[in-house]
This record gives structure tokens, C-alpha cells and sequence, in this order.
């Protein structure tokens, strides 16, 4: 009997990058239909590289969003996209935050 097994050394499938309409999407998704103020987009070869956003919540608290391709990696690495949210006191003091990213095609944690 013969099994085929995956060859884990293949290289997936490069990861669809967000266009600014997906990133915006998914801003309003995370402030529960608001739409943030852009401060920030840059792009490059590949697409999107950086979208920056600011909301405010219910309590008067800044809100930060941050789109980016995670990280540098070595030359033929997958990029995943990621999203930050970053909630900050009157003081300017971090208070809460997280952030999703997108893999296979779907946004883990909206």
C-alpha cells in the first residue's frame, strides 16, 4: 500500500493582498460600522503596504487602526495582512488593543 503524503517544502500559494476598500471593510468592522478618519496609505509593487485610521470611542478614548503587511521576510515569504486596533486613554496611555490577520483568504477575529 502506498500513501501520498503533502510535501511540506512546497511553497504555498502566495496570500491575496487587501485592496483599500477590503482595509476600510474592515475597519468599520471593527468599530461596529463607524467610519475612522485615514491619516496614512502608502502602497508599493505588491499593493497596499500601510493604511493608518482614527476613531473615537463612546467614552472620548482615541482610537488607532493600522493595516500592514506583517513584518519583513526574506526574499519569496508569504506576507499575511494584518490589523491593529490600539485604544488610548486621555493621557495618551494605551488601554486596550489587538490585532487580526488575514489568513487563506479570511480575517481571523472579526
Amino acid at each position: 500500500m502506498t500513501e501520498k503524503f503533502p510535501n511540506n517544502l512546497e511553497k504555498p500559494e502566495e496570500e491575496k493582498m487587501p485592496d483599500l476598500e477590503e482595509v476600510r471593510w474592515v475597519f468599520k468592522e471593527l468599530l461596529k460600522g463607524e467610519k475612522p478618519k485615514e491619516t496614512a496609505v502608502e502602497g508599493d509593487e505588491k499593493g497596499l503596504l500601510l493604511v493608518r485610521a482614527e476613531s473615537q470611542d463612546a467614552d472620548g478614548d482615541k482610537i488607532e487602526l493600522e493595516y500592514t503587511r506583517e513584518g519583513q521576510k526574506p526574499s519569496g515569504a508569504i506576507d499575511y495582512p494584518v490589523v491593529s486596533k490600539v485604544t488610548f486613554a486621555e493621557d495618551g496611555m494605551p488601554i486596550d488593543g489587538f490585532s487580526i490577520r488575514k489568513i487563506d483568504g479570511a480575517w481571523q477575529g472579526i
